[in-house]
């Protein structure tokens, strides 16, 4: 479950950079980039669950990550702030995935 989360965060991560170079039309791109960012936090929610019942070794690391990714939403998505609290996000998603893994 953990791999559909972290995938799912690469997708939109990749999305965002392209709006942001302006190779993608952000106007077309604004719901999708929502949609999935939602499909990030529930694939996360159930990835959290996997561990606690299966009393894995991440699940405390991986809330914490469930808390930083949503202050995601503190953050306007025209502003500096909002990519680069996604690039930090995707330094700690990075490590907890290959510390996992």
């Amino acid at each position: 479950m953990l791999k559909i989360a972290y995938g799912s965060f690469i997708i939109n991560f990749t999305f965002g950079l392209l709006v942001k170079a302006r190779i993608i039309d952000s106007r077309k791109f604004h719901l999708a980039h929502h949609g999935i960012y939602f499909v990030v936090m529930a694939t996360l929610f159930a990835a959290i669950a996997v561990e606690l019942w299966n009393q894995g070794e991440i699940p405390y690391l991986l809330i914490g990550l469930f808390g930083l990714l949503f202050g995601m939403t503190r953050f306007s998505g025209r502003s500096t702030g909002h990519w680069q609290y996604a690039t930090l996000c995707l330094v700690i998603y990075s490590a907890i995935v290959i510390y996992k893994f």
